[in-house]
């Protein structure tokens, strides 16, 4: 802008720049340390994208934690001075210092919303999941909302005879299991120690079809878990599920009265295997018996 300021930056949604352009930035930011805020190109670097015909003769990189995450292309006119070199300093410290807090705040969310053994929800965001999809329920005539609670069989007995170690293997394989059977918009949670928990949303139509289906594949895969350091080791999972329609369904507590009566159904009918309860009757699944 002819200030003798920065004035141009480039961000291109779709870039069609040539590979070469890439590995020269790549190369440059490869011989800065972490102590140096950016880099004055003796040769200026052209990217060869429809976009721009621009030649930048500035890198700055733009670092997190662990490692770089981007680098800054900027053009600045004729020799840089002493001003605008103290603003590319100050320039780079605060985008770092920025990118560096979101990637804490990325963390702490992380930590607030998954379980950090199994890698799915936890029971926190579970809870806000519940209330959300009741009320999104409840707004469709069509809809209904199921809940699912998944409970180690003698989940004890793997941990006084195998130890911990094995018990949690257990219990990220169960959650793999779990994942690997259920839709993309369907909820898993850890609920407990060796209790996960399901949110299963379906139309009318489909939804006794579907939670039922659900559930049989997860017996079935949780059926063929093998731990390489227990090979002789067998895991079952008792079910239990819980379906409400938008007319009946008044609130989560409810519904996760029903799936937690469901499962200890599913204890008292020998374990590994499935109940469930639809507006309050209870069914069982065609292969338990």
């Amino acid at each position: 802008n002819g200030s003798g300021s920065l004035v141009r930056t480039v961000g291109v949604e779709k870039p069609d720049c040539e590979l070469s352009g890439c590995i020269a930035i790549q190369a440059i930011c490869a011989e800065l340390n972490e102590h140096h805020r950016f880099k004055i190109l003796a040769q200026p670097i052209k990217l060869h994208c429809s976009a721009t015909d621009i030649r930048f003769n500035v890198v700055l990189p733009l670092r997190g934690r662990n490692s770089m995450v981007a680098a800054m292309l900027l053009d600045v006119p004729g020799a840089v001075t002493r001003e605008q070199r103290t603003t590319l300093n100050m320039t780079s410290i605060h985008l770092n210092m920025a990118i560096k807090t979101l990637q804490q705040y990325e963390q702490l969310e992380q930590m607030a919303i998954y379980d950090g053994l199994t890698g799915v929800y936890n029971r926190h965001y579970f809870k806000q999941k519940l209330k959300k999809e009741v009320s999104r329920a409840r707004r469709s005539q069509h809809s209904t909302l199921t809940c699912a609670f998944i409970d180690i069989d003698d989940f004890k007995q793997v941990n006084d005879g195998y130890g911990h170690q094995v018990g949690d293997m257990v219990i990220t394989e169960i959650a793999q299991a779990i994942l690997k059977s259920v839709r993309d918009y369907d909820t898993c949670a850890r609920y407990g120690g060796d209790e996960f928990v399901l949110l299963m949303p379906d139309s009318a139509s489909d939804a006794d079809f579907h939670m039922e289906k659900i559930g049989m594949r997860i017996l079935e895969y949780v059926d063929t878990l093998h731990i390489p350091e227990a090979p002789e080791l067998s895991v079952g999972v008792s079910i239990g599920m819980a379906r409400k329609s938008a007319e009946t369904l008044v609130d989560g507590k409810k519904l996760l009265a029903m799936a937690d009566h469901a499962v200890y159904q599913a204890k008292e009918a020998g374990k590994n295997c499935m109940r469930i309860c639809s507006d309050e009757q209870f069914h069982l699944n065609p292969d338990s018996a």
